[in-house]
């Protein structure tokens, strides 16, 4: 049965035609997960170097010396001018890094100012956009905002990486019991004695208590992984990895497609037990 994805397996056991497939959606949210495990890869160094790139930007603080004054009139006082080039060091900086990322348009497709608002403050991106200068206070803001930003993929990342053991050990799980469903019913019934129909009937029952215990281990695996501040709940999180499938309970639903196949065999050996009687 391996390699079958959507696609059905019919096969005709004493007259009677049983559909064997494989799973369905758990191939798709593993791959789904996996392109998010990479993406949030790409964000978490783009906003590393992002960081190391404004660190080694220069700037030059407003001096505070006392005005001076000649012949009697007051002049202006002296300032430093912060080095004019520093904030477009820093908009360059960003789009080379954080906007540089393959996935930026697909996912985000914001202007600089929009993603800098979203991702660190308005006001941040008011100074980077209005002209000002790049005073050390300034810089700091900008490099707190951006490791914050880098220490909240980190943990998403995490997060990413415990649905994917979860997603994994129940594949692995449905795959086993797929597979074991198929050397049941890989026989001709007619050859089969009563007592080999009743052994058939208990593994059949074998299969969906190991079904139970895939949704037990997937509730356990969904209290446990820790969703952080980015989202609210486990289902706030299925919402954002699978809004693109049909449903948001992968394993919840392959679970019960493969529940219907064991029950499809159940009723398969019972129609052959009652015409033993």
């Amino acid at each position: 049965m391996s390699g079958i994805t959507d696609v059905a397996l019919f096969i005709v056991i004493s007259g009677f035609v049983m559909v064997l497939g494989a799973l369905f959606f758990l191939p798709q949210v593993r791959d789904i997960c996996a392109e998010e495990s990479t993406r949030t890869s790409r964000e978490t160094q783009a906003f590393d170097r992002f960081v190391n790139r404004v660190k080694n930007i220069e700037t030059a603080p407003v001096s505070t010396a006392p005005p001076q004054t000649t012949t009697g009139h007051a002049t202006a006082p002296v300032v430093a001018s912060p080095m004019e080039s520093g904030l477009d060091e820093i908009r360059e900086a960003y789009r080379d890094t954080v906007m540089a990322v393959p996935h930026y348009e697909e996912d985000y497709g914001e202007s600089l100012v929009d993603n800098v608002s979203e991702e660190f403050s308005s006001e941040i991106a008011t100074v980077l956009t209005d002209g000002g200068q790049l005073t050390p206070p300034v810089q700091r803001a900008i490099i707190t905002q951006a490791c914050e930003s880098r220490e909240n993929r980190n943990q998403f990342a995490e997060i990413i990486s415990e649905e994917e053991q979860s997603l994994k050990t129940a594949d692995r799980d449905l795959t086993s019991i797929l597979s074991d469903l198929d050397h049941l019913t890989d026989r001709s019934f007619p050859d089969q004695s009563y007592t080999d129909l009743e052994t058939m009937w208990q593994q059949s029952r074998g299969l969906e208590d190991r079904i139970e215990a895939v949704l037990a281990d997937r509730q356990a695996a969904i209290r446990s992984i820790a969703t952080g501040t980015r989202f609210t709940d486990h289902s706030a999180l299925s919402e954002y990895l699978y809004h693109s499938l049909s449903t948001t309970q992968p394993v919840l639903e392959d679970c019960a497609r493969v529940a219907t196949q064991v029950k499809t065999a159940q009723s398969v050996v019972i129609d052959s037990l009652t015409r033993r009687v």
